[in-house]
Parts: structure tokens; sequence; C-alpha cells
């Protein structure tokens, strides 16, 4: 067997938490509410509770020459739960099946028993009252309702509280009793003499008697005691409080002493939780929710775990000894604070703060202000997938980052819904379709379908710019490049007579005295009235070859395209349009003002506004006449940026969700793809239309579920 030797004495414990009945009378002659005071300034008179001595380090309070107590403190003690109405400001206690109700500032006490409705009222001798945070009652009542007796021992001169069953034999006394000084001394006096005329013979014991009581079992009981003892006497109360500011939140744990004990910040539960644990302590329970974006719950507790006393010998002055049993247990405690967020942070580092030397805190910042990044995944050679979660003082960003490098085997193309100039269709669909590696939304398109702004498609215009409007183009050498936009129209030339036609716009409603030309991606025909009483004209032309002249409603051919003229516009050119004939040749030519030609584009797509030019952030809104629910506020947002070596980024900010995203605003978004290298970026369609496919699935959370969108951006292999 193993023993255990103490090596130096328990240091003295702050004495706590009085219970004499109001108006008894103690040694001395001095009143109960004197001798708390006593108890309370002399840390010679020791108060117990069951043969343990209470350390909790609160004192009672002296209220009107009566004595209350702190009630949590005393009646988890005596195996009570207790809880508190910050409503109806009512401390309730319950043990077993019964359940008692006090009120601060009331007298009564009410006592509801098991299968009675009605509740049994007690006076108390004074009301129930809060100081510094902590209620207090009278402590004869406290003793009295949970079936404790109150003892003073004069030899020791302590104060203890004891069930009926730990000692039937123990004296129980409502006020000790007065002691004759001169009758003692006398008695004294007697049983010396009577010691000096009969001596104590030793009683003889044999070998075996001595090996089998060499240890008594109170010398062992009593070691692991003072463990225990040691144990209670580094325990120290934490104290919690939670301090916001504009770009954090403080957690702080505080506890008396100059040094903080082992603490652990664990995140493995969940992202969105994190748990404090500081040893050898104990704190007060709390449950405590928050009408904040950031922080929603904190709750604390003491968690007490038996361990064995070999367990715990690190943190006790103890050494072993070969004659002492170990495998007794004692209890050890820790502060557990809890921390539920609204969405997750990085992992925070704690920091321990010293207080002018009384005190030791614990900091734990939860910042609202991070960026982090989630998850990076090689896609393909030269494209790479970022996911990044920003913080905000009000609230979280998701988002997610495609980065093509013109280098790789991947390629961007610009792909329309079902493949024509109207209609819609999803993401995904679109992106399967075309066998494609990922994909994301496009440009902004109207209620049918058809796109809003420049749209060019394998060096094709499909739709002409909006003025002043910003677009994103890409060439066939592999440039990608951000410009604003013009549009002068266009000119159709006719070799055989030498002459041209001067054209007004592309896939769109033709207006008096216009020129419209009409593609393939309109559909099969160009839906104009064919009627022969009006004077328009429609050429059809395939494969640069004039080759119908129809009224109306022309079928489009597939390689070719039909310029539509309205009946003004042929008045005004009918010498010019009378000499047309099937059979001629013909050149379309589109004037784009400063940008790219056609020709040289594989691909453009309009947008608005510019957010980021020459690698500052500048937003023109009014200037490209963009609408206020697209510029104004936060939103689900979609950009496409250019890097100064080429590099294409494609962005895409999750938004309208509380807890995962709450978008951005332009000029962030602009700042954001500043801050990841962009030196143009443009704005694209964004709110519910923001998507981002790879993988097979949707890799961002779009704000109203999946929807149909009518063109988008998807990437390829060479």
């Amino acid at each position: 067997m193993k023993k255990f030797r103490i090596r130096m004495s328990i240091v003295p414990i702050m004495l706590i938490t009085l219970m004499f009945f109001a108006g008894s009378v103690l040694p001395g002659g001095i009143s109960q509410a004197q001798a708390a005071m006593q108890v309370n300034d002399d840390p010679g008179i020791p108060v117990f509770i069951d043969e343990e001595e209470i350390t909790e380090g609160l004192l009672p309070r002296l209220r009107n020459g009566r004595l209350l107590g702190p009630v949590r403190n005393i009646s988890e003690t005596l195996g009570a739960y207790v809880d508190y109405s910050e409503a109806d400001q009512e401390a309730i206690i319950i043990k077993d099946d019964t359940e008692v109700r006090m009120q601060v500032d009331s007298d009564v006490a009410r006592t509801y028993s098991p299968g009675e409705e009605v509740p049994e009222k007690t006076q108390l001798d004074a009301p129930m009252f809060i100081d510094e945070g902590r209620s207090f009652v009278p402590l004869r009542f406290l003793a009295e309702n949970f079936g404790y007796y109150v003892i003073w021992d004069e030899s020791s001169r302590t104060v203890s509280l004891v069930s009926p069953d730990q000692d039937e034999d123990e004296e129980i006394a409502d006020e000790p009793e007065e002691v004759d000084e001169d009758q003692k001394e006398k008695d004294q006096e007697e049983d010396e003499e009577k010691d000096q005329q009969e001596p104590e013979q030793p009683e003889e014991k044999d070998e075996e008697d001595e090996k089998e009581t060499e240890v008594e079992p109170n010398d062992e009981e009593d070691k692991i005691k003072d463990i225990q003892e040691q144990i209670d006497a580094r325990t120290e109360e934490l104290d919690l409080q939670v301090k916001f500011e504009d770009k954090k939140i403080d957690i702080i744990t505080e506890r008396a002493g100059t040094d903080f004990p082992q603490h652990e910040v664990d995140f493995s539960k969940n992202e969105e939780q994190f748990i404090i644990t500081v040893k050898n302590s104990k704190i007060e329970d709390k449950n405590w929710d928050f009408d904040n974006q950031l922080l929603d719950k904190l709750s604390a507790t003491t968690v007490v775990t038996e361990q064995k006393v070999e367990e715990v010998m690190e943190d006790t002055v103890i050494e072993e000894d070969e004659n002492t049993e170990i495998g007794d247990t004692v209890s050890t405690y820790k502060g557990k604070i809890t921390v539920e967020l609204n969405y997750p942070v990085p992992e925070l580092d704690p920091d321990i703060s010293k207080n002018d030397g009384e005190s030791t805190s614990l900091i734990v910042t939860i910042p609202k202000v991070f960026e982090t990044i989630l998850e990076e995944q090689e896609i393909a050679n030269g494209l790479k997938y970022t996911s990044i979660r920003k913080g905000q003082e009000n609230g979280p960003i998701k988002i997610h980052e495609l980065r093509l490098d013109p280098h790789g085997d991947v390629k961007p193309e610009l792909i329309m819904a079902q493949d024509g100039f109207s209609g819609f269709e999803r993401l995904d669909s679109m992106a399967k379709r075309n066998n494609a590696i990922a994909a994301i939304n496009g440009g902004f398109y109207w209620r049918a379908g058809h796109p809003i702004g420049l749209y060019i498609s394998d060096q094709r215009l499909i739709r002409e710019p909006m003025p002043n409007r910003s677009a994103f183009f890409y060439s066939k050498d592999g440039e990608a490049t951000i410009e604003r936009t013009a549009f002068n129209g266009g000119l159709m030339y006719i070799d055989d007579i030498n002459t041209n036609l001067s054209i007004d716009g592309v896939n769109r409603s033709r207006g008096r005295e216009e020129l419209i030309v009409y593609t393939p991606e309109q559909g099969n025909t160009t839906g104009t009235t064919s009627s022969t009483f009006r004077g328009h004209k429609e050429i059809v032309i395939s494969d640069e070859e004039i080759i119908a002249i129809n009224h109306g409603d022309s079928q489009i051919p597939d390689d070719g395209y039909v310029l539509s003229i309205h009946e003004q516009y042929v008045r005004a050119n009918q010498d010019l349009i009378d000499e047309l004939e099937t059979g001629m040749t013909t050149k379309l030519h589109w004037n784009m003002g400063q940008s790219k030609n056609v020709e040289d584009v594989v691909f453009a797509l309009g947008g608005g506004p510019r957010i980021l030019e020459k690698g500052e952030v500048d937003i023109r809104s009014m200037e490209e006449v963009i609408s206020d629910n697209v510029s104004q506020g936060r939103s689900p947002r979609t950009a496409v940026g250019v890097t100064r070596d080429g590099q294409l980024l494609l962005t895409a900010v999750d938004g309208r969700q509380s807890g995962l995203s709450i978008g951005m605003t332009l000029e962030e978004l602009g700042n954001f793809m500043k801050d990841r290298g962009a030196q143009d970026a443009l704005n694209l369609d964004g709110g519910g239309s923001t998507m981002m496919w790879f993988d097979n699935e949707f890799q961002n959370n779009p704000s109203n579920g999946i929807r149909n969108i009518g063109n988008s951006i998807v990437i390829r292999e060479k």
C-alpha cells in the first residue's frame, strides 16, 4: 500500500456564510449579530457545513439585527438547486420535490410541497435583498427549511450545520451553554490530581496487532481531507464580463491572484461555438442571450470532477509514502464558459492581463473585422478556387473566387440560355451542356432573357452596348480588358453597286426610320409585320450574299442575318434600296468607337458600373445610368476583374442571409477586388442571380435558391 504525507500546513481559508439563529446568545454574553461580526473579522472561528469548511468567499450581511446569507452559495452547499428570475425578481430553491420561492424586498417565503397546489407561507425575520448582484435571506430560515441543525462547539470555537442523520448523539443547541469558569478550573485541578495518583499503564500488544494498527483509518481520511482542502484553497471564483466595441467583443474572466491558472479555448465542437475552461476555478451559473450580429448566447457553469488522489498530486503539496493506500477520490473544479456565435470567426488567441497586482484576467477577443481563407483548390491547370470569409462590424461576408491564368489549360466562354437570344436556363445546365469545368452567372437581362447592354459572341455583335456603359472584353489573343463602350452604329457595304446602308441597332425592336439587324440568336424569324400595305423591307443575307427581299417576318439564315428596314427609312433611301437585288455581295461593319473591333473579340459582356479602374476604386453609377436597386446598399454581387499580369478573377459574393453573408456594397466590392490583385473590375448581374458552380455542385448559397438566368461565363478546356 502507498501513503501520502503532508509536507506543509494548509493555508488558512477565508470564512464565509454563518447560520446562527437571530437573537441567540453566544459565549461571553455577546449577541448573535455581534458574534457574526466577530466571525467575519476573526479567522480563528471557522464555519462548517456537514464537517466541511465553507470556502465560497462570501460573508453574511447584517441588517436590522438579523444575519442574512447568500442564497445560492448556502442552498447549493446544502444540496439544493437555485434559479433566479430577473423578470419577477424571485429566487427559486428546489430540493428533492420541494420548491421554495422568495421575492426581493418581501419577508414571505412560499413553500410548494409535492401534491399541494397552495403553497405554505412562512414569515421571515427579514426580507430578501440584493447586494452586489447576490441575493441574501435570513440564515435561520435556510437551515431549518432543509432540515439542518446549528451546533456551537465551545472547545474548538466553531459553528457547524449538520443534517439530522449525521450525528444523532451530537448535542443540538439553540444557545451554547454558559460556562462557570471557576467550576471549570476546579474540575481541571481534580482531574490532574487523579492522573498523578493513578498513572496510566501501557497496554500490551503483540507484533501482529502493531502491524495492523500502524495506520489508523482516521489518519487516512484526514490526509485525503487535507488534500481536498489544498485543492479548495487553490480554487477561486471567476468574475465574467462581456465588453462590446465597434470592431471586437471581449469575453473577460477575472479571478484573484497574480497568476492565472491553466486554461483552454476549444473550437473542436463546431465552427460557431467555442468553450473556455479555467482550471481550479468556480463560476456562477449564467445564461445570457444577446441581440447582436455576432454574439448569440453565453453560458457559464462550474464543472465538478471526481478524480483519484494520484491524478491530482501535481496540484497538491504532497509526496508519496509507501505506507499510504491511494485510490480515494477528491473533487476538482473547472469554470466552463460556452460562447455561441451567429457565424464562425478565426480561432482565437487568449491574452492574460494583470490588474494592479490584485487580480488577473483572461481576455478572449472575438474580432468583428477579419478576413480568413476557408478553402483553396486547384480545379484544373490554370484555374484555382478560393473561398473567403470576411467579418464586418455589421455581419459576415462569404466570397467565392475563380482565378483563371490565361497561360493555363482553360479558357472562358460566354453562353446564352438555351443558345438563344431570349429564354432562361439554370447555370448548372448551361455548364453541363457545354462540358464546362466551372461557371458563374453573367450580365444583366430583360424579363424575356434578352441581354441588357453589349453582347458579342464568336466575333459577332449580338446586342449593341447601352450608352456610357462598361463592358468586359476577351480577345482572340487571350487578353482580358474592361472598357467603357460607345456605339456609332454600323454599315452594310454592297460591293456590286459600291454603296452602303447605315445600321441603327441589332436584335432589338425596330423603331421609326430605323434599320435593325437580326441574327440567328433572335430566333427563326424577325417577328416583324409582313403586311404588303406597309412599305417595310427586309433584306435576307446568307454567307454575305443577298438571297431574298421580303416585306417582313423573314426567316433568319443560320449563316447570315436579316436587314429589317422601316418604311420611313425606305422612303428616305428609296433609290438606293430599289437597286438591291438577290445575288449581290455584302459586308457588315460595326463602329464601336474607341473600344475594340468586333472582329478581334471572342466575346464581350456588358455590365455596370465599373468598380475599379487602373488600381483605384472608381464608381460612376449615375454616369453609366445604373439604377438604385443595383448601385445602392448591400446585395449579393458578381464581378469580373483583371490583374496586372492578365489573370482573370470571377467573384461571387453571397448576401441577404444573416449569419452567413450580408453581401457587399459596390465600394466594398471594388476594394475587395483591389485587395485580391485586380487592376480593373466590373460589376455584373447580382442579387438572386449570383451563382458559382463547379465539381457538379453550386459552391455559393444563392439568396433566393437556384434560379434560371439569361447568360453565363463558363470555363472550358482549351
